[in-house]
C-alpha cells in the first residue's frame, strides 16, 4: 500500500475514529448544525411578527404616502429650538391677500392667530390688488434667546420685511419680539411648541444685551489721566 493511500486511511490518533477519546468532528457539526438551524428560526419567528403587527404610522408625506416608524421624543436644544422659532416667525409673517398660511394654525395658539390675522387684515392693499408679504431672518445673529425652560421661551429676532403690492413694493428691517409655549404634541405638530406671541420691537431692544456689556465693560476701564 502506497503511502498516500495509507494517509487516508483513519488511524488511532485520527479524530475521527470513535474510541479515540476525542469528540467526533461529524458529531460537532451536527451540533453546530442545530444551534445555527434554532437560531435562525427564532429570527424567522421575529420577523413573522414584526410582520404580522400593525405598522405604526408617524406621519404623512404631502402625496398622502404614510410614514412607518417608532415615534420618539424630539431632544430640543438652544439650536433646534432656533432654527424652529425662526422658521415658525419667517411663515407667521408670509401673508397674502388671503392671509396667514393654513398649515401655520398648527404652530400657532387660537390667541396668537387671531392676531396675525388682524395684523394682515390692517396691511391689505386695496380692493383687488394682489399683496405678498415675507419676512427673513438675517443668517447672522438674527435669533436670540431671552429666556426660556421647558414650558415658554422668549427670543428676539432680526430681518428683512418685504412687502409688495400692485401699487408699490417696500423692504426695510425689522425687530421683532416672540414668544412660544410647550403643548401637546399632533401628527401635525410633533415638537408641541407654539408661537403665542409675535410683537415688533425697537433696535434698541434689539441689542439690549449689548449696550450693557458695553457700559459694565466702560466702567471698569482705569480712568485717564490729565496730560
Amino acid at each position: 500500500m502506497s503511502s498516500f493511500a495509507y494517509r487516508l486511511l483513519p488511524q488511532d490518533r485520527d479524530p475521527v475514529t470513535p474510541g479515540s477519546g476525542q469528540p467526533s468532528v461529524f458529531k460537532l457539526c451536527i451540533v453546530l448544525q442545530l444551534v445555527g438551524l434554532v437560531v435562525a428560526g427564532a429570527g424567522i419567528m421575529k420577523l413573522r411578527a414584526q410582520a404580522a403587527g400593525i405598522p405604526k404610522i408617524v406621519a404623512f408625506t404631502a402625496d398622502h404616502r404614510a410614514i412607518i416608524g417608532e415615534p420618539k421624543t424630539y431632544q430640543m436644544d438652544d439650536d433646534r429650538f432656533g432654527a424652529f422659532a425662526r422658521d415658525t416667525v419667517e411663515a407667521a409673517l408670509a401673508r397674502t391677500e388671503k392671509g396667514i398660511p393654513p398649515a401655520l394654525q398648527d404652530y400657532v395658539t387660537d390667541a396668537a392667530g387671531k392676531k396675525l390675522l388682524a395684523q394682515a387684515s390692517s396691511i391689505r392693499p386695496r380692493a383687488g390688488a394682489s399683496f405678498v408679504q415675507t419676512f427673513q431672518v438675517a443668517e447672522k445673529d438674527g435669533v436670540r434667546l431671552v429666556s426660556g425652560n421647558m414650558m415658554t421661551a422668549r427670543i428676539k429676532l432680526r430681518g428683512v420685511l418685504t412687502t409688495r403690492s400692485t401699487d408699490s413694493m417696500v423692504s426695510d428691517t425689522y425687530y421683532w419680539g416672540a414668544q412660544f409655549v410647550s403643548g401637546p404634541l399632533s401628527v401635525e405638530n410633533p415638537i408641541g411648541w407654539r408661537l403665542t406671541d409675535l410683537f415688533e420691537i425697537s433696535m434698541d431692544d434689539y441689542y439690549e444685551e449689548d449696550a450693557a456689556i458695553a457700559a459694565a465693560d466702560a466702567v471698569k476701564l482705569p480712568a485717564r489721566q490729565k496730560p
